[in-house]
């Protein structure tokens, strides 16, 4: 009988020994970086409680080593990932957004400035010809490519350090205040077509030759005003975008001034962890 129990009681204990540790002794002081042999065992000195894994703070061959590692430790380096997790979330996001952003506007700059052959440009015009750089026209010209003409109608606009060829791209600002020009242009074009529509329409007994110049200007004021209501909407647009850049660099700015949080959890997490705690 005496035998049974021993051997139950031995086979309770060794179970027992494989979840939990025993307590801390007097000859063995168990605190943060102690060596320890079976990994997720815990024990318990006074209140505190440890566990046999590996301190999240250390590098190198040690960062492999089982050592005791207080509840402080493994709670402290649990809230910095997340902080940290998050913030760098957040940043990742609002940069992938602003590049996009920033991308979309420099589409919308090149294809507002975009160099046409039917167009009438006048000295100091800012233009981009596609496939090639950014040009500011020397004098008025009309169909004489910026590329072909350089040093006598066209020079590359802002040349940037690193080659002389390459133009760097306008302001936005810039650009809208040119397009914003054009539709004032246009405007009293049409106001002005519109006034020999008007006399030609008047004419009691047109003659054909009238009748077709009356077509033509019609025809002509119907594109000029569809180039108005783009450029009006590629104008707002634009507008819109930069609004909605400025804003994500605030938000960029907000969320970077959050990082003392990620390096105070950082800095907590390395006091909790510290060897001998």
């Amino acid at each position: 009988m005496f035998r049974k129990t021993s051997v139950a009681l031995a086979a309770l204990l060794v179970a027992s020994s494989a979840v939990i540790a025993p307590a801390a002794d007097a000859a063995t002081k168990i605190s943060n970086g102690v060596a320890c042999a079976k990994k997720g065992a815990t024990t318990k000195v006074g209140t505190d409680r440890y566990t046999c894994t590996t301190n999240p703070i250390s590098t190198g061959a040690a960062a492999k080593r089982l050592v005791w590692v207080w509840s402080g430790c493994l709670d402290s380096n649990k809230a910095y990932l997340t902080s940290k997790t998050q913030y760098d979330a957040i940043m990742k996001q609002i940069a992938g957004q602003s590049t996009t952003i920033a991308s979309t506007i420099q589409t919308s700059i090149n294809n507002m400035i975009l160099w046409k052959a039917t167009k009438n440009y006048v000295k100091d015009d800012v233009v981009y010809e596609t496939g090639k750089t950014y040009y500011v026209a020397l004098a008025p010209s009309s169909n004489k490519t910026p590329s072909a003409n350089l040093g006598t109608l066209w020079a590359v606009y802002m040349p940037t350090a690193a080659d002389a060829n390459v133009g760097t791209s306008p302001d936005v600002n810039k650009v809208i205040a040119m397009k914003e020009k054009d539709v004032v242009d246009w405007t009293e074009s049409v106001t002005t077509m519109n006034t020999y529509i008007k006399s030609l329409e008047g004419l009691t007994n047109a003659t054909a030759a009238q009748k077709t110049k009356l077509a033509s200007y019609k025809a002509t004021v119907a594109t000029i005003n569809i180039g108005i209501k783009n450029a009006n909407t590629n104008i707002k647009n634009l507008k819109a975008n930069v609004i909605l850049l400025t804003s994500q660099q605030a938000n960029k700015a907000t969320v970077e001034s959050l990082k003392a949080d990620v390096d105070q959890a950082k800095m907590i997490r390395a006091q909790s962890c510290a060897r001998g705690i």
